[in-house]
């Protein structure tokens, strides 16, 4: 009994998803394939500014990404690249998502990424997709083209992954040339699969007779140059005039390159001011990207995790009872993002304690946690005796003098944590109001 061949169909896409720039147009053209799509945010600072200005920037594609991962079919990275020179460490990235299908806005994506086609294809980090118009509807007639080089098996992937009784292979030779050898291969594949229409043709002008079928095509996919590339922007000259003058949208595709061994950039970056600028821009946070706590919470159960809330405290009986009481109200009550609050004083001689225990909340002195050890002043002492006497996963403190109390001051802590497993400390950092001299 023959064995029926299968092409292997296309899981993952991964589309680089840049700041004021290209991504968004490719998300709709990669929902026709059915994979899941993930989404990587890069922002590109210009090189006379500091990366760490990158951070607002960085903060609102951050709530771009969110709402698009809201679609069960589309993953959102929540590390946003901020970088000069963005295609190494998102190639590096890509390398270990290991997608199937890299898709790219042809031009576009290049200008945006501040990278040459040659640099991009010449040692792709897996196989790539160039995208030339849009697919705003699933394709009926979808043409491949192929004489059988390397690219033409990935080519017929992608086909097939848009529509799997859409596809017509089209072989192309010159006159007087034998069939290519690696033609044979994939067309004896192909003859299994009944739901692809044959066309073979004989020509000296495979662009123009592609580009004039093309009139009939609601999309053309085509392998690029087999040959080295020798123009930081050419993929070979069959695919530069299709991609120019087809009818219908293009896709070039280009297969991964064999593994090789690459040095980072960054093993001989020795400025550290770049480096923490940049580190700046990707891990700045603002309490709004979080304020959607039903996520959070969602987050949280996906991992399992508990979290506790401590409060230091030193006679704070004017505000504590309106902490505690929002804390619970909001944190707690309507949501389950804590687990439980507790109160860490150093020893008021006000009704702080009394305040914080008619609220229903444990309270432990931090002089007497540990009593062996001789107890240290300042606050220091009562955020690390806490963790002592908390449950959680996660611990996260804030004080009980804020005047301004809200539950952004918890979540936004909170939310990069749950985000990021990678993410073991947050510090909060506030705009303070100014008052008059």
């Amino acid at each position: 009994m023959q064995k029926h061949f299968e092409f292997n169909p296309i899981h993952t896409i991964l589309i680089p998803f840049i700041y004021e720039g290209p991504g968004a147009s490719i998300v709709e053209s990669a929902r026709h394939f059915g994979a899941e799509i993930i989404l990587v945010g890069i922002v590109v600072v210009p090189e006379e500014q500091s990366l760490s200005l990158g951070a607002v920037s960085a903060n609102k594609l951050r709530k771009q990404l969110r709402e698009y991962g809201k679609d069960k079919h589309i993953t959102a990275r929540t590390k946003v690249i901020v970088s000069h020179q963005p295609w190494q460490e998102f190639s590096n990235l890509v390398k270990r998502e290991k997608p199937d299908l890299m898709l790219l806005e042809w031009g576009t994506h290049f200008e945006a990424l501040k990278v040459n086609v040659i640099d991009v294809l010449s040692n792709p980090p897996c196989d790539v997709g160039l995208i030339r118009g849009k697919i705003g509807s699933k394709p009926q007639n979808i043409l491949v083209p192929a004489r059988g080089g390397p690219h033409a098996d990935l080519a017929m992937r992608v086909g097939l992954g848009l529509n799997r009784s859409g596809v017509s292979l089209l072989h192309i030779r010159k006159a007087g040339d034998p069939i290519n050898v690696a033609f044979k291969g994939l067309e004896r594949v192909v003859q299994q699969m009944p739901e692809v229409e044959k066309q073979f043709e004989v020509t000296n002008e495979a662009a123009n007779l592609i580009i004039e079928k093309s009139k009939q095509a609601d999309l053309i996919v085509l392998g690029t140059t087999a040959q080295p590339m020798s123009s930081s922007a050419s993929l070979g000259y069959v695919a530069d005039q299709v991609l120019r003058e087809a009818n219908a949208t293009v896709i070039a595709v280009k297969r991964a390159a064999e593994v090789q061994t690459i040095y980072d950039e960054s093993a001989g970056l020795g400025a550290i001011t770049l480096l923490v600028d940049k580190w700046f821009g990707e891990n700045t946070f603002e309490a709004d990207e979080f304020k959607n706590l039903h996520d959070l919470v969602e987050l949280k159960q996906q991992q399992n995790l508990t979290i506790s809330l401590a409060l230091p405290a030193l006679n704070e009986e004017k505000t504590v009872g309106k902490v505690i009481k929002m804390m619970k109200k909001e944190l707690m009550q309507k949501v389950s993002l804590l687990d439980e609050i507790v109160l860490i004083d150093s020893n008021s001689k006000d009704r702080t304690r009394e305040i914080a225990k008619k609220e229903g909340v444990p309270v432990y002195i931090h002089q007497q946690i540990l009593e062996r050890l001789k107890p240290r002043r300042g606050k220091g002492e009562a955020l690390w005796k806490s963790l002592l006497v908390t449950k959680g996963d996660i611990i996260i403190w804030i004080d009980t003098d804020i005047v301004n109390i809200h539950p952004r001051f918890v979540y936004g802590i909170i939310g990069p944590l749950l985000q990021n497993p990678q993410v073991q400390l947050v510090k909060g950092f506030y705009r303070r109001p100014f008052t008059s001299w």
